[in-house]
């Protein structure tokens, strides 16, 4: 995440204090059995950006065309590619694990960047941005998300100033667009799986701004579940996720919240974000500032336990590798 504007504190966790923390968290994935051949991930990533490439360009191309300028909006362009890329490594894990037809992988695709991308200018208001919180605030409710995800919403992309809200509503049409023309293709039982899917948007919406604990329907943090939703959309499926595989979904959106709060812990402290091992630091100290030397051994025995914990839990997984992968990228970025 980008810095917010006028933030007046220096970043201690930047240095010493923040490399450590990743090297530990890449520990705690080793001894979870997530380990990590260089090599290999190296190609592996290789290879989910090049799937996502032509996707990416078109989207940052129909971003960029939006208008509006700035720094932040155009970190947000840059980081295209690699949310793209990351979302097509996702839906990928999912049609492995389902087992679904491969004919609507690239809709899914497709449909899920624009979702990862959506959710990201959400997060950072939530975290960071104040005035894209108010602006996004202005259009965004539980009807007003319901509408959009049900029938689209030129409405409030129109009256849209900021550049990265008028980019989250026309994210949305297009995620909308893609999903009924795969359900459109699909069977009688896609309009069941269609309605899934908002209720679970729906559900991760109120969830983030409750700032409620992780669940499978916080697909904020587990892209996963959208993936499988969407594969059930594709193939007109009605049927709930199988227990092995909704614990699955659970296991990995909790890892990757737990590893990218390793590995934001310097913008999450100076941006005064949601951090999970910031927040267990905070509630210990009393203040939102907490420095490194309030860092204790309990605390960071918790939060890596419960790294090593997870990725006991995915280790076996036929996406195991890919989600390795990404994790490692995010420690070492």
């Amino acid at each position: 995440m980008a810095v917010a504007a006028g933030a007046v504190h220096s970043a201690p966790w930047s240095g010493p204090a923040g490399a450590a923390l990743r090297a530990q968290a890449r520990d705690a994935l080793a001894a979870g059995g997530l380990q990590v051949d260089e090599a290999r991930a190296q190609e592996y990533l290789r290879a989910s950006f090049a799937a996502a490439a032509s996707d990416a360009r078109d989207l940052a191309r129909r971003l960029r065309r939006l208008g509006g300028g700035g720094d932040v909006f155009r970190s947000f362009v840059d980081a295209v590619p690699t949310m793209t890329a990351f979302a097509s490594s996702v839906t990928d894990a999912a049609y492995e694990l389902t087992g679904a037809s491969r004919e609507t992988q690239p809709d899914a695709r497709r449909a899920l960047a624009l979702y990862v991308l959506a959710s990201a200018i959400f997060d950072r208001a939530c975290d960071e941005d104040a005035n894209l919180m108010r602006e996004l605030g202005d259009g965004l409710s539980d009807a007003s998300l319901q509408a959009a995800l049900e029938r689209g919403t030129m409405l409030a992309r129109e009256r849209a100033r900021l550049p990265l809200v008028r980019s989250f509503w026309v994210l949305v049409d297009d995620f909308v667009q893609i999903v009924d023309s795969m359900a459109s293709r699909a069977h009688q039982g896609a309009h069941g799986s269609r309605a899934q899917l908002v209720r679970t948007i729906l559900d991760a919406y109120r969830a983030a701004m409750g700032a409620s604990h992780l669940s499978a329907a916080d697909v904020w943090a587990s892209p996963l579940y959208v993936a499988y939703l969407l594969t059930a959309v594709g193939s007109g499926s009605v049927s709930a996720p199988e227990p092995e595989l909704d614990d699955l979904v659970r296991s990995t959106g909790e890892l990757f919240m737990l590893v990218d709060d390793v590995a934001d812990i310097s913008e999450d402290w100076t941006n005064e974000a949601r951090n999970s091992l910031l927040d267990l630091i905070r509630r210990s100290v009393g203040h939102r500032h907490p420095s490194p030397a309030d860092l204790t051994e309990p605390v960071t025995s918790a939060h890596m336990d419960r790294i090593r914990e997870l990725a006991r839990a995915i280790a076996t997984a036929p996406c195991a590798s890919g989600v390795s992968a990404w994790l490692h990228y995010w420690l070492c970025s």
